[in-house]
């Protein structure tokens, strides 16, 4: 999408401070960050929301969680907000 911040950052127009990358997810701290560490996973095909969440593409979604538990746990970090 043009104007999809997210897509600009998974295609370096926009610069972002990556932590972890790989073919299908961007992992980047966020600019206006809510907490000391504060990072969010994108998968790098573009999915508008989770409304837009499919057969075609619903994998991603438990790849992002992964992820997510690795890199709390690689970080030693616990997650917050998620009960």
């Amino acid at each position: 999408m043009e104007d999809c911040i997210f897509c600009k950052i998974v295609n370096k127009q926009i610069p972002s401070e990556i932590v972890y990358e790989d073919s299908e997810i961007t992992a980047f701290h966020d600019v206006s960050p809510k907490a000391p560490t504060h990072i969010l996973l994108i998968p790098k095909k573009h999915i508008a929301s989770t409304e837009f969440i499919n057969d075609s593409n619903y994998d991603i979604t438990g790849k992002l969680i992964f992820r997510a538990s690795e890199m709390l746990k690689n970080l030693n970090l616990k997650a917050t907000g998620l009960s």
